[in-house]
């Protein structure tokens, strides 16, 4: 048995704790008893704190062995004056360090005391704290580093994500090109972008580099590459060393998206402006450039069409329309004795929705800008059956011929009418699935989708809703709107040969056609 009492803060404290060295099962049983010197009018009933308490280790109950311990406290007056407050972290405890009696007792050590004898001095003060360095150049790599060791890339790729580019791609191709493709969503325009990644490329490329390439792009459509050959050039005129007219001979720009082209691409590329513009919710939900886009593509496609042949053309589509008026009414004939036939309705039921499938496809590879290509020919695609269908509208009310499944026969008109049966030439249908077609077919040859476009006139003959004419005169303009969009959109993308100046020779570029 252990007793004993202690005088903590004007509490006296007694404990009796029953605890046998030959207790091998670890139990323990004890009493407390705790008396103040206030008296019991200040506290009520009962001046102090008592109880008896039981600890028992799970580890003589359970088959494994633990360290936990069933404690069991019994108290018959848990509100005395005279208790101890019951918390895990006592105050005094906390706070006993900062009283004064302890600092009075217990003096801080000197400096001079704890340090060795060369560093001792009179008057002991701090070493001095040295200025933090302001700038750290980084030594670029050369060839062999910058393969072995890819911690030259992931620098390269840090600088450039402090600066917030994002979507970060970095390649080293056989050439000694560096190609970078990022993103910067709060740096506009693109020139200033590009020029604060050509910048931080040159800190950090390796000492073969001959070219330097970055790609803008924007969610997954690319907007423009630069291409950077005379890399002394290009940090004279970063130092201000030199004017942008003298860079412009060794950089070729490319604009992938006709939307994001600028009327001087270098203008900005040497701005170092720090005011980011703030993240938004519209501008990054919101496709900012496609609005743009359409619009620069039509005002493209107006100029392509104003330097047609047009009398020709008209003459030429007039004849074919003319010829195929010869047939409307055996086409329809044969159409309305073949009605039950289900290949035909088959047909009719593929042709109809062919220009509506064809036009969600294009527009699908419009907006994937992952291949600027097939994106290219997807907004021609897209924007051609568009201005297919406006044009045809227009000219439904304006001609008024009569349908088949009237009874009026071919030669029934009534201009500028509203009446759905007198809507017939030409056909809605037939024009946006040319116009669909025709993109795709001239840009990579694909001759077979002329085919696919026109089941859409097959089915509108059988389904008796228009003319053979009506579909011929919607397929020729469709296919005039897509031509006309396809030309334009490969005119804003053309670019005239480019001779680059470099220290180490000519370099000529331009597209294939």
């Amino acid at each position: 048995m252990k007793n004993g009492c202690v005088l903590e803060r004007h509490v006296l404290i007694c404990k009796s704790d029953n605890r046998q060295s030959d207790n091998r099962h670890g139990v323990r049983v004890g009493a407390f008893i705790t008396k103040t010197n206030a008296s019991a009018a200040q506290f009520g009933e009962g001046s102090f704190d008592k109880g008896i308490y039981v600890a028992m280790p799970f580890d003589a109950l359970l088959m494994r062995s633990t360290a936990g311990t069933a404690n069991f406290v019994w108290k018959p007056l848990t509100r005395d004056g005279g208790a101890k407050l019951a918390r895990s972290n006592p105050l005094y405890g906390l706070t006993g360090a900062r009283d004064e009696r302890t600092l009075s007792t217990v003096p801080a050590r000197s400096p001079d005391e704890v340090s060795i004898p060369a560093d001792r001095r009179e008057a002991w003060q701090p070493a001095p704290k040295l200025p933090a360095a302001q700038l750290r150049l980084e030594a670029r790599p050369n060839l062999a580093q910058w393969t072995e060791d890819k911690e030259y890339e992931f620098r390269l790729v840090q600088a450039l994500y402090r600066q917030w580019f994002r979507n970060i791609g970095v390649a080293f191709d056989a050439s000694r090109r560096l190609d970078l493709t990022l993103s910067n969503a709060r740096m506009a325009p693109v020139s200033r972008a590009v020029g604060r990644a050509a910048r931080t490329a040159l800190r950090f490329a390796p000492l073969e580099t001959r070219e330097i390439r970055i790609t803008i792009v924007e969610g997954a459509e690319a907007l423009v590459t630069y291409s950077f050959i005379d890399f002394q050039r290009l940090e004279r005129f970063f130092e201000g060393a030199a004017d942008l007219a003298s860079l412009a001979d060794t950089v070729s720009v490319e604009y992938l998206n006709p939307a994001a082209r600028e009327t001087d691409p270098l203008a900005l590329t040497g701005d170092l402006t720090r005011d980011e513009a703030p993240l938004t919710l519209g501008s990054v939900l919101a496709p900012p450039r496609a609005v743009d886009r359409v619009k620069g593509d039509f005002a493209a496609a107006a100029r392509s069409a104003a330097g047609a042949d047009w009398w020709y053309s008209g003459a030429l589509g007039a004849g074919l329309v003319l010829s195929s008026a010869v047939l409307d009414q055996r086409a329809d004939r044969f159409a309305s004795n073949h009605a039950a036939n289900r290949g035909l309705k088959a047909a009719v039921r593929a042709g109809d929705a062919i220009p509506w499938i064809g036009f969600a496809g294009a527009a699908l590879a419009a907006l994937d800008g992952s291949n600027p290509r097939r994106s290219r020919v997807g907004y021609a695609a897209a924007e051609a059956a568009a201005a297919a269908f406006l044009a045809g509208t227009a000219l439904k009310y304006a001609i008024g011929r009569a349908r088949p499944d009237t009874g009026l026969g071919p030669g029934s008109f009534q201009a500028l009418t509203t009446d759905r049966g007198h809507n017939a030439f030409p056909s809605r249908h037939a024009a946006v699935a040319w116009a669909v077609a025709t993109p795709f077919a001239l840009e990579y040859g694909a001759d077979w989708l002329y085919g696919i476009a026109a089941l859409t006139n097959v089915a509108r003959v059988g389904s008796r809703q228009h003319w053979l004419s009506d579909t011929v005169a919607g397929s020729l303009l469709g296919y005039a709107a897509g031509r006309i969009f396809w030309e334009s959109s490969r005119a804003q993308q053309r670019a005239a040969p480019a001779v680059l100046l470099d220290r180490r020779g000519v370099k000529l570029a331009w597209e294939w056609q």
